[in-house]
Parts: structure tokens; C-alpha cells; sequence
């Protein structure tokens, strides 16, 4: 078997290993993103409870709710004929569980070449190289948020405004509930930054109404792959141009998720993403304009009027979100799950992807010989 299976901490640079090991020897490369979880349904899998889960308890309970299904979508994707480049994300690989990694290790059996990509052998210089990856990407995704938060796009598709600063989630709930013809057969749509209390509204929202909730940010790639999105170039651009380059590249996929959203969810609690409101291009902002335009509920949520004392309360809360999102993948990354599941170790730090990619290649080439 000349297949390659990549794990590791987040940040450890598998994407882009994956991609450039799929060029090289010809072979497709299947991550964690192809996993439709909607397989998983009869198995107790529930989307709306995840969501619920993580907007209630944050990233590690829902971590927890989530694991026996990674644990059995990981075994499926790795039990699908043929050779290919596999990288999988660390919530894949760190259980905690030892039955869940047992049944792991069991897959990856038949698998000569599972290779762990680590910084440095050393695990605390590993942890402060990874950090600093996050850290850089944490301040360009704020920047980001920022423009989310500035742009008219928002207020031109919005038809009203709630300002959350001061209230609970639920009290907002009750406002819009409040503002609402509940007469009319259509979606309740929220709108606004990163941060800004979507998800948690949506999700009130859809249990006092009795509503499908639909998050549009969890749905969205099925309806980009609609028109032809590409993961690998997606993750491309994102690496040469950023966060604010991907959202760009993206534009026309948000369109056309809008479109679809909307006529899936007739009725639902649709939360965007905060990319799918905001388009800087005018041709892209007045085609999801016209979509909106015949719906009432149209919300846009923002924390404050002022976009300083706005700005300051989604950088408080983007912080400490993205904080527990890194601080449950450093614990993966001194789990020693990883370990117990490499075959290989190929350290990263001072070399190139395509070093590192010859270094894998020439790993998989000696095992051959053997």
C-alpha cells in the first residue's frame, strides 16, 4: 500500500504537505473535510444539538459530544479502496479515549506510512512554534472581523438592528421575538461579525419558535461544491493571501449559499457566517441584495451602535474563543495520542513544505524497499 496518512497538532503544516504529496505521486487526497457527518444520523449524530452544545459549554464539550463520530467517520474514510493522501485533524487522531484510539490504531493498521509532523522533537519548543502560528493568524482573523464589522454591506441588507451589549442572550431573543410579525411564513435571518451572538440567538431562537435552525457557516461547503469549489485551491489562496484573500476568493460561493440557504430553509432560523453578508463586490452584494429583499426578518446583530465599543467586545470575545480553540489543541498536542498512532515522525521547523515532502516521499520509497 502506497498510501500516506498525515496527523498532527493544528498548525502543523499537513494541508499543505497533503496537497503538495497528492501532486507529486499522483494520488487523491481525502481529509476530514470530505466527512458528511449526515451519514452518522442513525448512529445518534445530531448537527442541531452539536451547535447547541458548543453555543451553551464551548469548544470542549462539543469536542466530547463529537468524538465517537470522528472516531467512526475516520474509520470509514481510511476503510475507502484505493491509495490516496489522507491528512487528518488533530480532533480526529487525539481522542482521549483509549477504546477510541485502540479502534484507531486497528484502521491504520494496514498502513505503513502514518506520519506524525511535529516542529521539533522537543515537545515545549513545538508547543511555542505552534503558538506563534496561531497567534498570527488570531490578530489577521481580528482584522478581518473588523472589516465585517465596518462594511455597509450589513446595514444595506439588514432590516433592523439589535445591539446585544448589556443583555443576555436570552433578553435579546425576547426583543426580536418581540419585533416580529410571527404571522409571516419565512425565515428569521441573522446577520452580523464574527462573534457577534448568531449562533447562540439562532439557536434560542429555533426552540421558542419550534424552527429548523440552519447554520449556514456548518452548511455551507455542500452548496460551494454545488459550483465548483475547489478545498485544495481554497486552502491555497488562504496560505499565499490570508484570511481576508480566502474570503475574497470566496465571494461567489457565499452568493450562491445565500441562495440556496434560503430555499432549503423556507422557514428556518438561518444564522450566516459573517463572510456571507458582506461582499466588496458591488455586482456579488446586489444579487444577494435582491435574494433578501422580499423577506422581513432580515437581523442584523451587532454588540454597540459605536463601532469602537463594538470593535473592542468581538475582539474580547474573539479572543477568548479562539483562546479555548487553541488551548484544547495544545492538549492534543501533549495528549501523546499522536505518538501512539505515528509510525513515522518527520520534524517541520526550519524547512521548506517541499523539503519536508521529499523527506515523507523518501520515508515511503525506503519502506518500499524493505
Amino acid at each position: 500500500m502506497s498510501s500516506i496518512v498525515l496527523i498532527g497538532p493544528a498548525k502543523a503544516g499537513k494541508s499543505t504537505l497533503a496537497r503538495l504529496l497528492s501532486e507529486q505521486t499522483g494520488l487523491p487526497r481525502r481529509n476530514s473535510s470530505d466527512i458528511n457527518f449526515d451519514n452518522y444520523l442513525s448512529a445518534g449524530y445530531d448537527k442541531q444539538k452539536g451547535e447547541q452544545i458548543w453555543t451553551e459549554r464551548g469548544e470542549h464539550a462539543a469536542n466530547d459530544y463529537m468524538r465517537p463520530f470522528y472516531a467512526q467517520a475516520v474509520r470509514d474514510l481510511l476503510a475507502e479502496p484505493g491509495d490516496a493522501i489522507y491528512d487528518l485533524e488533530s480532533e480526529f487522531v487525539a481522542f482521549g479515549d483509549p477504546a477510541l484510539l485502540t479502534q484507531l490504531i486497528a484502521a491504520l493498521k494496514p498502513f505503513s506510512q502514518v506520519v506524525l509532523l511535529m516542529p521539533s522533537p522537543d515537545l515545549e519548543e513545538s508547543v511555542r512554534v505552534l503558538r506563534a502560528r496561531e497567534s498570527r493568524n488570531l490578530e489577521a482573523n481580528i482584522k478581518v472581523n473588523d472589516f465585517f464589522l465596518q462594511h455597509y454591506s450589513n446595514r444595506l441588507l439588514s432590516k433592523r438592528i439589535f445591539y446585544t451589549a448589556g443583555h443576555t442572550p436570552a433578553e435579546t431573543a425576547a426583543e426580536i421575538l418581540t419585533s416580529m410579525d410571527l404571522t409571516l411564513p419565512e425565515p428569521v435571518i441573522l446577520i452580523g461579525p464574527m462573534f457577534a451572538g448568531k449562533s447562540t440567538l439562532a439557536s434560542l431562537l429555533s426552540r421558542k419558535l419550534n424552527r429548523t435552525q440552519a447554520p449556514l457557516d456548518a452548511l455551507r461547503y455542500d452548496y460551494y461544491k454545488e459550483i465548483g469549489f475547489d478545498a485544495d485551491a481554497a486552502d491555497e489562496v488562504y496560505k499565499k493571501e490570508g484570511f481576508f484573500g480566502y474570503f475574497l476568493y470566496c465571494q461567489l460561493y457565499h452568493a450562491h449559499s445565500v441562495e440556496r440557504v434560503l430555499a432549503d430553509f423556507p422557514e428556518g432560523i438561518i444564522d450566516f457566517g459573517a463572510g456571507h453578508s458582506v461582499y466588496a463586490d458591488e455586482t456579488l452584494l446586489e444579487r444577494v441584495r435582491a435574494v433578501l429583499a422580499p423577506y422581513h426578518n432580515v437581523i442584523l446583530i451587532l454588540p454597540s451602535p459605536d463601532f469602537g465599543e463594538a470593535s473592542r467586545i468581538l475582539r474580547q470575545r474573539f479572543t477568548a474563543g479562539m483562546t479555548e480553540f487553541y488551548d484544547l489543541h495544545e492538549e492534543f498536542t501533549r495528549s501523546g495520542d499522536f505518538e501512539k498512532v505515528a509510525k513515522q515522525v518527520v520534524y517541520t521547523e526550519g524547512k521548506t513544505p517541499e523539503q519536508t515532502a521529499a523527506e515523507i516521499l523518501a520515508l515511503t520509497s525506503s519502506d518500499n524497499l524493505t
